[in-house]
């Protein structure tokens, strides 16, 4: 893809390699992986917009990785989820105060199972501990034993 400057298969190539080291929870001690991907991926920040773009969006989250195992993973389940997370950025919440005799029932019927719907907070967090667990202690955890005891 290099080589040839192919454009069309950059975007596939940086988002196959995302996916696949955000759900991998393990690298083994000697693994020079995200090193090596970092290396090669740098040349391609002398690309054009949008795919240098990419490339420098790749780089941050290797760095992040390198730094802290797991971590992109774990931010992307509490996102997901809606989980409580500390984060410093402000944030819009728009709330709708409505007179219940104004509205149509099938909206009251949708508005209320939103609100009350929620995540199954216990499995997710079960989730992220497990893969925090084999991030930092890779396969001599037994993640088997470990799903037993969380739950």
């Amino acid at each position: 893809v290099q080589e040839k400057c192919d454009y069309d298969l950059v975007t596939p190539l940086a988002l196959l390699f995302y996916s696949a080291v955000l759900y991998a929870p393990h690298f083994p001690p000697g693994s020079d992986l995200l090193l090596k991907a970092a290396s090669v991926y740098h040349s391609f920040l002398t690309w054009p917009v949008p795919y240098c773009d990419i490339f420098r969006e790749l780089l941050t989250f290797i760095s992040d990785e390198l730094k802290a195992p797991g971590i992109s993973f774990q931010r992307l389940v509490r996102t997901e989820q809606g989980l409580p997370v500390k984060n410093y950025q402000s944030s819009t919440v728009t709330v709708l105060l409505l007179n219940r005799s104004e509205v149509q029932s099938e909206f009251l019927s949708i508005a209320e199972k939103l609100s009350t719907s929620e995540h199954p907070q216990h499995t997710t967090l079960v989730l992220l501990l497990e893969h925090l667990y084999q991030a930092n202690f890779g396969t001599c955890c037994d993640l088997d034993s470990l799903h037993d005891l969380l739950k």
